[in-house]
């Protein structure tokens, strides 16, 4: 047969089906996807009720089946369990579940009478028990598993290739090319073995030509020799008999072989018959085999007394006695003299023989038959090697490892897949149901973190026949650019000359590959006006004179720098964030006027303001007025000279701004006072007389007296002073303070004492000018 090969490996969803086949559910549970197992559950669980029902009473069915799953959810959680066949491992798992059921149920009973207990000598049916190791489930044990699997479910269950497609992850079409791929090898296998039992060549040939021969693919001639043969050779019949089962009821041998007793019930409801009508399905083949033309076919009729007894066994519960077909017709021979052990020969007639059509097995419209010869197996073969794969620096890159491969068999997988710097992955089912659609034989290579050059990834490709092919594949991995990161720091800001600062750069950068790193020297201006100088491993940077930042308000500066590996070049940014710059600073300012005219005061000679700004006058004076000229201030006098203030401040080109005041002074007048005193000892008493002279009038002075050492004032004389009377005051020191103003220039009496001394007594007298600029002062005696 020759069709497309299936590269799909064992369990991988085909193209066009919806839902995950039964090997990608079971791959999700193992992986820990309980959701998976729900998907099983729902697709087996008729099945699994269907022999429950043969081995339990109806109330306890559900339990059963539940109690079965429970048992294999635990083995594929634990690793364990099939592959792909789930349902067959299922009812086989329940059938020994419930015989262990009933072993735990049974209970000793002691009893001195055994007879009732007695079950006396065990009927054993050598021919059911030869059957049972017969060459046909020896056959379908040696198939692959995907084999198996689709063999059950067509012939067990006879379900449509339509109904089978998800369970297995392909198409309709795909099911039924690999469901007559798997009878042909059974019939392969199982011709095989017996054409190797064979004691004669001629037996070896014709075991040989069965296969064929069932199928209606041998010649004329040949399909003659052959029948010629089976009437001659009992064993041979009996090998084409057990052949013709295979081939026509297979699933009357695989349901007792895996399920028991109950499997002829169990093969009855899937199929919607009574049990017993398995019967007669079984005894189908009695009436298509060649030994209808011998005289007796001894062997054939014990051959179908076989398949006949495990039907009869499997639907009452207990051996039965072999059940012989219905013989086949007989054609014309002389009849024997004495009694023969052997069968007679059969004696060809000279018109045509007629000829029973054996059974066919039909073969889906769109695969075609295959040669009646079965080749030996073929391997995987690489048929164009695979081109070399580039991929990313330090990334993956996705491989189909069976495009170029061709193979016969049924389908790939993945053995083995090595590679010498980097790690090679299959990708995973997801943890839900939502499977990824990745292409059959699909890998992830992803190298090694630093790997840059070329890798080799060696795999080994299997197919379902055991048979393996290597090859290799070149990854190249991408040389990786450096790594030049944003690096931010912090400048300090200047209204005039520009403060460098130094930025480490080369320190932050890195190279996946761990090649070595340099800056590449540069210079130029900055986003802001700026300047900046890269060399060796930092960059040294200027702002612009008066770009900086105010309280609240940071303003940065940018530039950028790039480093290389020697092949590969990245570059980076650079953010530098200004410090805040200095604030005016206005100072107080004092003008004296000696006239009316007015003046030009330069306020900003003492103000701090690096940014250059003027001044702006806020508060006029009471006694002139004040405007900016320039960078100073006009000061006019309403008047006369008088003593008068105003405010003015000073705002930088950030908006930050200071205030300070202007005071207006007049110059005092000059004078000259002159003090006289006059003092007397009048024995009882004693005289101090002290006079002003020369302070023109206006002129105000304060006045200071201090008098100490007297103890009392004389009687009736005079006490009395610009500063009030000292009479009354306790002996010893007084002290008098006042202001006087000057009523001309002539003689003016401060004060006169007349005092006795309480002994060695003094005086001080003193005048300063308030509104002039002058002093005197007197003291004695």
């Amino acid at each position: 047969m020759s069709s497309q090969p299936d590269y799909a490996a064992p369990g991988a969803s085909a193209p066009g089906i919806d839902g995950p086949g039964d090997a990608e559910l079971i791959s999700a549970v193992r992986a820990g996807d309980i959701e998976a197992y729900g998907t099983l559950f729902a697709r087996h669980a008729d099945a699994a009720r269907r022999l429950a029902r043969q081995l339990v009473s109806a109330g306890d069915v559900d339990d059963l089946v539940s109690e079965a799953f429970s048992k294999v959810l635990g083995v594929l959680q634990r690793g364990g369990g099939p592959d792909l066949a789930f349902r067959a491992y299922l009812l086989t798992s329940l059938r020994r579940l419930h015989v262990d059921k009933l072993r735990a149920s049974s209970r000793l009973t002691t009893t001195d009478d055994l007879t009732p207990y007695d079950p006396g000598v065990p009927f054993n049916d050598t021919v059911v028990s030869g059957f049972e190791n017969a060459t046909a489930a020896k056959a379908f044990a040696s198939l692959p598993e995907r084999w198996q699997q689709v063999l059950w479910h067509t012939e067990v269950e006879g379900q449509k290739p339509a109904d089978i497609a998800p369970l297995l992850g392909m198409s309709a079409n795909s099911v039924s090319a690999l469901a007559y791929r798997a009878r042909e090898g059974l019939r392969q296998a199982f011709v095989t073995m017996h054409a190797n039992d064979a004691a004669e060549d001629v037996c070896a040939n014709v075991r040989g030509e069965l296969g064929a021969y069932i199928r209606g693919g041998t010649s004329r001639r040949t399909s003659v020799k052959i029948e010629e043969h089976l009437g001659e050779c009992r064993e041979c019949t009996a090998i084409y008999l057990e052949l013709t089962e295979v081939n026509s009821h297979l699933g009357a041998i695989l349901a007792p072989a895996l399920l028991g007793t109950a499997g002829a019930g169990y093969l009855a409801a899937a199929h919607g018959i009574a049990a017993k009508g398995v019967l007669v399905g079984l005894g189908h083949w009695l009436i298509h085999t060649p030994a209808g033309k011998a005289t007796s076919v001894t062997g054939g009729v014990a051959a179908a007394g076989v398949a006949v007894a495990v039907a009869v066994a499997a639907t009452s519960g207990s051996p039965a006695p072999v059940v012989a077909g219905p013989k086949p017709p007989i054609t014309s021979a002389p009849a024997p003299t004495t009694p023969a052990v052997t069968p007679p020969v059969v004696t060809p007639s000279p018109t045509p023989k007629p000829h029973v059509p054996p059974a066919r097995v039909t073969v889906p419209p769109s695969v075609a038959p295959t040669p009646p010869a079965t080749p030996p197996p073929t391997g995987p073969q690489i048929v164009q090697p695979p081109a070399p794969v580039t991929a990313p620096p330090s990334g993956s890159v996705t491989l189909n490892l069976f495009l170029g491969i061709k193979d016969p068999a049924d389908g790939l997988h993945i053995v083995k897949v090595t590679a010498a710097h980097g790690t090679v992955s299959i990708p995973a089912l997801r943890a839900s149901l939502v499977f990824a659609r990745t292409a059959p034989g699909t890998v992830i290579y992803t190298a090694k973190p630093g790997w840059k050059g070329t890798d080799t990834v060696r795999y080994t490709i299997g197919d379902t026949n055991g048979l393996t092919v290597t090859g290799s594949v070149n990854v190249t991995t991408l040389d990786a650019a450096p790594i030049a990161p944003a690096v931010s720091t912090a400048a300090p800001a200047s209204w005039t000359l520009p403060v460098p600062t130094t930025i480490p750069l080369l320190a932050g950068a890195t190279d996946p590959n761990g090649d070595v790193l340099t800056l590449v020297p540069t210079s130029g201006t900055t986003t802001h006006g700026g300047t900046f100088s890269i060399s060796g491993g930092s960059a040294v940077y200027r702002p612009a004179a008066g770009y900086g930042s105010v309280p609240g308000s940071p303003v940065t500066d940018s530039f950028t720098y790039t480093v290389s590996d020697g092949t590969l070049r990245t570059t980076g940014d650079v953010q530098v964030t200004l410090g805040v710059l200095a604030a005016p600073q206005a100072h107080d300012d004092a003008v004296s006027l000696t006239s009316s005219s007015p003046v030009l005061i330069s306020v900003l000679a003492n103000d701090s303001d690096p940014s250059g700004a003027t001044p702006v006058v806020l508060t006029q004076g009471s006694h002139g007025a004040a405007t900016v000229v320039g960078d100073q201030i006009r000061y006019a006098p309403s008047g006369s000279p008088q003593a008068d203030s105003f405010t003015y401040s000073i705002t930088d080109a950030k908006g930050q701004s200071s205030t300070a005041t202007v005071t207006i002074s007049v110059p005092l007048p000059v004078a000259q006072p002159t003090l006289m005193v006059d003092t007397h000892d009048y024995g009882t008493y004693q005289h101090l007389r002290v006079k002003l002279h020369g302070l023109a009038a206006g002129l105000t002075s304060t006045v200071s007296i201090t008098l100490t050492g007297f103890d009392a004032w004389a009687p009736a004389l005079s006490d009395e002073s610009v500063c009030g009377s000292a009479a009354g005051a306790a002996p010893g020191t007084v002290v008098l303070t006042c202001s006087y103003t000057s009523t001309g220039p002539g003689d003016q009496q401060l004060l006169h004492f007349d005092f006795i001394p309480s002994g060695p007594w003094s005086y001080a007298v003193s005048v300063a000018g308030t509104n002039y600029q002058g002093d005197a002062s007197v003291s004695g005696p």
